[in-house]
């Protein structure tokens, strides 16, 4: 005997869309227009009318990749919105609602020019889906500390106002980010990148003592940005990357820890670099913060809150599950006669 998976099916959000719709300025009836350049399969104009009047439910696949286009069409009339897939549907069951809320994707796009993906400034997470040699590893090194220049710059001249060494510093970031890209690209690799958000917890830390050289370290939770990498094949032939992750702790639940059992101690006066993970100081900290949590795991209140200390989050601790998705090609009339 067999069984047949059955796919779950769900019905759009149709005031989200229609929002999406008309910010983008897409008529329904031009669907198939609007989405020439990158066709989603099984969502073809007459479907998508049929998905925005609540008359056909369709697959967490089909509203990813929506999501995704929606996403790259924003970015086309230059506004900074990142659409997610998550609202594009409505979960009839409450349980399930629940259950997906820490279940994550975003799409790694490819990074083929200076600024192609935003969000660069941030900390970097690196995957590679390529056979590599030392040409390929040395260019991947020279690549990916190139990709500091913009935040080393912005420090570099955050007390100017303006300067031409600035603009000048600027164009050469660039040109440099660019040729280790071109470089990459005559070896085979395709770069792909794009930006998570992931609640962390954190730290502020504030002088204290001048004369006995203490901080004060109090914890704070943050949603924390991530520029991800990832070196693939152009053999491959991949469109773009679904990068699916969990959260363990949502910030919310964060939040509700911070406001029952925040955390305080002193600490030396030093050179400290949050989120620099070869910063001694930064690493005691966090050890310390760590440490006074699992104090607290035989406190009924703070299990209610957290039940699993060990699993809180001081920096993206998740194992993602990377998909290539290759371009969906839309059959042209010759190739349906043949067929």
């Amino acid at each position: 005997m067999w069984f047949m998976k059955i796919e779950k099916k769900y019905y759009a959000n149709e005031d989200r869309l229609n929002l999406i719709c008309r910010e983008l300025k897409i008529v329904k009836s031009k669907w198939d227009s609007a989405m020439e350049k990158m066709p989603i399969k099984g969502l073809a104009g007459k479907y998508f009318s049929l998905m925005s009047t609540g008359q056909k439910n369709f697959s967490i696949e089909i509203y990813q990749e929506l999501a995704r286009n929606f996403t790259k069409m924003y970015k086309d009339k230059g506004i900074q919105k990142e659409v997610s897939y998550k609202d594009l549907f409505i979960y009839k069951d409450k349980d399930s609602s629940t259950k997906n809320e820490k279940d994550k994707v975003i799409f790694l796009e490819k990074y083929e020019q200076y600024g192609a993906v935003y969000g660069d400034v941030n900390p970097k997470l690196i995957y590679n889906h390529v056979r590599v040699n030392s040409d390929i590893a040395i260019l991947i090194e020279y690549f990916t500390k190139s990709m500091n220049s913009t935040h080393e710059r912005q420090e570099k001249y955050k007390n100017v106002f303006y300067s031409p060494d600035e603009q000048l510093d600027q164009i050469k970031d660039e040109a440099r980010i660019n040729s280790w890209l071109d470089s990459l690209k005559n070896k085979g690799v395709r770069v792909f990148a794009g930006l998570i958000e992931y609640p962390i917890i954190s730290y502020t830390h504030e002088y204290i003592s001048y004369e006995d050289g203490l901080n004060e370290i109090s914890s704070d939770p943050i949603m924390n940005g991530y520029f991800i990498m990832l070196f693939s094949s152009i053999k491959d032939d991949i469109d773009y990357y679904k990068f699916h992750y969990n959260i363990d702790y949502d910030y919310e639940t964060l939040s509700k820890l911070q406001d029952k059992f925040p955390i305080k101690f002193e600490f030396p006066i030093d050179d400290i670099e949050k989120f620099n993970f070869k910063n001694e100081a930064n690493n005691q900290i966090l050890n310390t913060l760590a440490n006074k949590y699992l104090e607290l795991q035989s406190n009924k209140e703070f299990t209610s809150i957290i039940p699993d200390a060990y699993l809180l989050p001081f920096a993206f601790n998740a194992a993602p599950k990377i998909i290539g998705v290759k371009k969906y090609k839309v059959k042209s009339n010759k190739d349906e006669k043949k067929n």
